[in-house]
């Protein structure tokens, strides 16, 4: 929804949510919906598999991208972001001005899932190698 659209009141209460809990401002990263197939197709390409966080984003990104394999690392026992460990520390330019609660910062999420793949992945390989 463009800001302009917005009351008084949700424009208030935004400000707020990007100041003292996540950090990401309304129109951060935004791009129209009728280029977003085009964006995705070359970001992606000559990309076999994709793994995302949760069922519903896998489906969402399985209509943008009929033709790569989306896997949900869910499926692999993958648990909640507050969960993981990282020993790697990102710190985000962007997102630490939150007071309040650990921002929100998909960078920081997408390095911590690909931590968790890439120690589940090594452990199922040595696995794989014993047997």
């Amino acid at each position: 929804m463009p800001w302009e659209e917005l009351t008084e009141e949700e424009k208030c209460m935004i400000h707020w949510l990007e100041k003292s809990y996540h950090g990401i401002e309304w129109n951060s990263g935004d791009i129209p919906y009728h280029r977003l197939q085009q964006v995705l197709q070359i970001f992606t390409r000559g990309v076999k598999k994709i793994f995302v966080k949760g069922e519903q984003k896998a489906l969402w990104l399985k209509n943008y991208l009929p033709n790569t394999l989306i896997s949900n690392v869910e499926d692999l026992g993958c648990p909640p972001l507050e969960n993981i460990k990282s020993n790697k520390n990102y710190f985000c330019l962007h997102h630490q001005l939150s007071i309040r609660r650990k921002p929100a910062c998909a960078v920081h999420n997408a390095l911590s899932i690909r931590a968790w793949l890439l120690n589940y992945l090594s452990g199922k390989f040595s696995q794989d190698e014993v047997d």
